[in-house]
């Protein structure tokens, strides 16, 4: 057992450890869980006031998070609409997911830069022939046009 003055001076450190500002909550809490029956109201309080905080964070985060995904989803909508396929808009979000890519319009540019040039031209019998061009026949220079990427997508698929 402790003298009174020990008694004493044990007391009013414990008091001013907890009034400090850097641990005191941390001993008032302590002292509450040796003693439920102790309970200090401004400890409450501020665990209330942080747990309050915490739950307004969550509650803004998922907010930002669902407004988030309905924009990532109403672009996705908009590339079906302008005329994308299904399979399309998937290999877009696989060059988002590539380029870590966060906008469907710029994944969709990406993608579209790496597929093949499509020409649009007749198919035509594998033989060649150079047409005569009139120059001041517009048919004519636009069919040469034509059939010279022909020749040069026939040159570079047998490569």
């Amino acid at each position: 057992m402790l003298d009174p003055q020990a008694q004493a001076e044990l007391a009013q450190l414990a008091i001013d450890l907890a009034n400090d500002s850097k641990i005191g909550k941390s001993v008032k809490k302590r002292i509450s869980e040796l003693q439920p029956s102790r309970r200090f109201f401004d400890v409450e309080a501020d665990e209330l006031r942080e747990t309050m905080q915490q739950e307004f964070a969550k509650r803004d985060q998922d907010e930002e998070a669902r407004k988030i995904r309905a924009h990532m989803e109403n672009e996705r909508n908009a590339l079906l609409n302008s005329g994308h396929t299904p399979e399309n808009v998937t290999a877009i979000e696989d060059v988002m997911t590539k380029y870590g890519l966060s906008d469907y319009k710029a994944a969709a540019k990406l993608w579209a830069a790496e597929q093949p040039a499509k020409r649009d031209y007749e198919q035509s019998d594998r033989t060649w022939t150079l047409p005569t061009v009139n120059k001041e026949d517009d048919y004519s220079v636009k069919h040469a046009r034509t059939k010279a990427y022909q020749v040069i997508d026939e040159l570079r698929s047998k490569k």
